[in-house]
């Protein structure tokens, strides 16, 4: 797995942090799918961004490798809430009870977004 650079890191902490929900999708998932429904369910749908394969298939690869390397997570969806790593569709359904205190969080450092200590956790 090659480094990814810098500037790379930075555009997607960039991304991440540009709206409250970030997600990286694949179109065809069933998981993401699920996910996306849940969003819409929820009325999240205008806070969410994301990127798929449709328009970003080597931006999306260069994120699974920044995501495995960090949280060990190499499926899709790849979920962060303000600026905290979810994990996929599982771990957002795990903590949807908790959904509107996460969402009132206040967003994660950038320097931390990307790194072992971005991780959400209960």
């Amino acid at each position: 797995m090659a480094e990814v650079s810098g500037d790379v890191k930075e555009h997607f902490k960039s991304l991440i942090l540009g709206t409250p929900i970030f997600a990286a999708i694949k179109t065809s998932c069933p998981f993401c799918v699920e996910f996306l429904n849940t969003i819409n369910r929820l009325n999240y749908s205008n806070l969410l961004q994301t990127i798929s394969e449709v328009n970003h298939a080597p931006l999306l690869e260069k994120l699974k490798e920044i995501t495995y390397s960090n949280y060990g997570h190499k499926t899709f969806p790849m979920i962060f809430i303000n600026g905290r790593f979810i994990g996929g569709n599982d771990s957002f359904n795990n903590v949807l009870s908790k959904i509107k205190s996460i969402m009132n969080m206040k967003q994660l450092d950038r320097s931390l977004v990307l790194t072992p200590d971005g991780r959400y956790t209960q």
